[in-house]
């Protein structure tokens, strides 16, 4: 995603990070229990998580992305589905299952808004939860 766009920086959403060392965080089956500082990104043209996923068992991690025109409203994202003319909206969670212990991806989003804020849960509730590491990268325009 970072191809034409200018590279503004990168922050640790969820979890801490110390040089190249990322220290995870556990997730549960609330996303109350890992949501994110609201971060402001202003003049921004599109952000991309990196999110270091390790699942204890068969478990998906689920993300969650608000974003808001100040630091006290935020609105979740939504999908939009149109059929016979008619546009219905829901509220947007992305899903990842992943095939291996431990798994990397990235989820880039174009954004619009002045502020943003992420948090992860887990698809199952376990007795001993797995852990995740969110990181934002900042792009402005192209």
């Amino acid at each position: 995603m970072a191809n034409g766009y200018t590279f503004i920086g990168t922050l640790p959403m969820i979890g801490t990070k110390s040089g190249t060392t990322r220290t995870v965080v556990q997730t549960t089956s609330a996303f109350a229990d890992s949501i994110s500082r609201i971060t402001p990104i202003g003049g921004a043209s599109a952000v991309e998580f990196s999110i270091l996923y390790r699942p204890l068992t068969n478990n998906a991690i689920l993300v969650r992305v608000e974003t808001g025109p100040d630091a006290t409203n935020m609105y979740q994202l939504v999908n939009d589905s149109i059929s016979g003319g008619t546009s219905t909206l829901s509220l947007r969670t992305f899903s990842h299952t992943p095939a291996t212990s431990a798994v990397t991806f990235s989820l880039p989003i174009d954004v619009s808004t002045k502020y943003i804020r992420v948090a992860v849960r887990e698809s199952v509730t376990d007795v001993a939860a797995s852990s995740a590491y969110v990181e934002m990268t900042i792009l402005g325009d192209k």
